[in-house]
């Protein structure tokens, strides 16, 4: 099982709703947080900046529509995602937890996520 965590706008680029990083990126830019919520999310996206790869794959010219999903035993970093979560709904943004067993054609593995262009003509839960 894979995981993401998503909003419900969709992403220019990928044609699949938006992933909450960028989102958390864009709200913490936005100056709108409390100063709790600030520490938290700068804490937390300093986390993922070191500690969760940005495959090389996505460097590739042609890779815009591919998508991160996480391994449903990555436990830290789906923890710290959760924390995002949280700030982000009480920032009115809906965010869902979308589940596959299919991610896709795989471009990238590592010991807590995969991403895979989505497959064509197979209807994801998004």
């Amino acid at each position: 099982m894979y995981l993401r965590f998503a909003l419900s706008e969709v992403d220019g680029d990928s044609r699949k709703r938006r992933g909450i990083l960028v989102a958390a990126h864009d709200l913490r830019d936005e100056r709108v947080l409390s100063a709790e919520e600030h520490k938290v999310l700068v804490s937390v996206l300093k986390w993922f900046n070191s500690n969760l790869e940005v495959p090389d794959e996505l460097e590739e010219p042609g890779t815009e529509r591919a998508i991160s999903w996480f391994l449903a035993g990555a436990n830290e970093p789906i923890g710290k995602m959760w924390d995002l979560v949280h700030i982000l709904r009480n920032h009115g943004l809906h965010v869902h937890l979308l589940k596959t067993s299919d991610p896709g054609k795989v471009i990238h593995r590592d010991k807590w996520q995969v991403v895979a262009f989505p497959p064509r003509g197979k209807r994801l839960p998004w």
